[in-house]
């Protein structure tokens, strides 16, 4: 894809999933540091699920 052409369709595809371009902008802020936290060891076996699934 080419990243002009993303750039330029970004804010209306933002416009039409019924956000404002700021609205979307304030979604992007969020608490630094819970962004950052250490994650707690997984446990068990990580399962990927295939193409179009979900688990």
């Amino acid at each position: 894809m080419d990243s002009r052409n993303a750039a330029a369709r970004l804010p209306a595809e933002i416009l039409a999933a019924g956000v404002t371009v700021d609205g979307f902008i304030r979604f992007l802020r969020v608490d630094p540091t819970a962004d950052t936290a250490v994650l707690p060891p997984s446990s068990g076996q990580w399962r990927i699920p295939p193409p179009g699934h979900s688990y």
